[in-house]
């Protein structure tokens, strides 16, 4: 489980860049589940 600091730390790197539906629609397994965790942690 992540500590609240290392959520912060992994927002403010993942931040800048934003999944397009496109993105998210061509994805594969691997881009999906990527996707899928981030919007866990709220990131995406």
């Amino acid at each position: 489980m992540l500590t609240p600091l290392q959520v912060g730390r992994f927002r403010a790197l993942i931040r800048p860049f934003s999944y397009t539906d496109h993105l998210i629609e061509t994805a594969g397994p691997r881009r999906r589940a990527m996707v899928a965790r981030l919007r866990e942690l709220a990131i995406a």
